[in-house]
């Protein structure tokens, strides 16, 4: 007898679990479609979202980007986050280093006099890129200036860099700035 109600209960827990399977019905079918949908708009809410995005970033990188126009020449200033840059000469020099391997058809140096209008000092010396017909060059190892300037006060500098070419730019941000902005000047003697 007690076999009877064992294989009584079997049978019916296999009944209960085949009724709990999961059988596509009509009401399934909608269900599954709303989530397909559901899906689907997701997908289309993102893809827009993204190429808003995309769009926005290329509008921010056209915006800074400088156009010839805004090119500075020898002499101007510009104020970034509190910091004024100008560069205040630029000539091809005969010094060279006799350690450095590298023979570069000239070298620049660029002459700046930098402000610190901020709360803190100011690392100075690494802020520059060199661009030579739209590549950008190397610092060259001669007397480069390094340093930095306390809250409030001024210096002046030099850096070199090895030019093969004709066209030359100045790029300049701040260290550690995160507006996105910077300078550049046409330095081409």
């Amino acid at each position: 007898m007690e076999m009877k109600k064992l294989l009584a209960l079997i049978s019916a827990s296999a009944f209960l679990l085949a009724a709990c399977d999961d059988v596509d019905t009509p009401a399934d079918d909608d269900d599954s479609a709303a989530v397909e949908d559901d899906t689907e708009a997701e997908v289309t809410e993102t893809e827009e979202v993204e190429e808003e995005a995309d769009t926005e970033e290329e509008t921010a990188e056209a915006e800074e980007e400088p156009e010839d126009s805004e090119l500075l020449s020898i002499g101007e200033s510009i104020t970034i986050d509190d910091i004024t840059m100008t560069i205040t000469n630029a000539e091809f020099t005969d010094e060279r280093n006799q350690f450095e391997e590298d023979e570069p058809e000239h070298v620049i140096a660029i002459y700046y006099t930098l402000e610190n209008d901020t709360d803190d000092d100011y690392g100075y010396g690494m802020d520059f890129d060199v661009y030579v017909d739209g590549s950008q060059a190397d610092t060259y190892p001669n007397d480069n200036s390094m340093g930095s300037v306390s809250s409030g006060r001024s210096t002046d500098g030099v850096a070199h860099y090895a030019v093969n070419g004709e066209t030359i730019e100045v790029e300049w941000e701040p260290l550690f700035s995160f507006s996105g902005e910077k300078g550049i000047w046409d330095v081409t003697p």
